[in-house]
């Protein structure tokens, strides 16, 4: 076992490993990550962190890390309202469910598509699985990082 800790966090949270060795995850403010606000990161093959946020994120975290590098995840606006992301060759993409009001992305393949839950107004929580060819991604050209 290794203990894996991002840098200047109180405490630190690992969420998927990729075959090439990357591990996703998120830094705490608060040692227990049980509250507080975080940050999503990766962690390359030779422990190299790099934390990001999407635009417009207070808070943030990286589920999983495919095989192609792309970062899928979750964030919450200044309003509260949480959101999937995508994270492709640094450019972010926002993925809500239509008419939900809770978008939360676990996972993705290669292919961008992506499986998570959403809650809708009723205040029912679902299943989901966003594929590309759908269009329930809503990108931004603007959110570069």
């Amino acid at each position: 076992m290794t203990t894996v800790d991002c840098p200047g966090a109180a405490g630190s949270l690992l969420s998927s490993l990729n075959p090439s060795g990357q591990m996703s995850g998120e830094s705490c403010a608060v040692a227990d990550c049980g509250s507080g606000t975080t940050h999503s990161f990766v962690v390359s093959k030779k422990g190299v962190f790099s934390s990001f946020d999407p635009p417009g994120a207070v808070s943030s975290g990286a589920s999983t890390v495919n095989p192609s590098g792309a970062v899928f995840g979750a964030y919450t606006d200044s309003a509260g309202v949480e959101h999937g992301y995508l994270r492709s060759h640094g450019t972010f993409t926002t993925i809500d469910f239509p008419g939900a009001i809770f978008t939360f992305v676990g996972a993705g393949n290669p292919e961008r598509d992506s499986v998570g839950t959403y809650i809708d107004t009723s205040g029912v929580q679902h299943s989901s699985v966003e594929q590309q060819r759908f269009h329930l991604v809503r990108p931004s050209r603007s959110n570069r990082q």
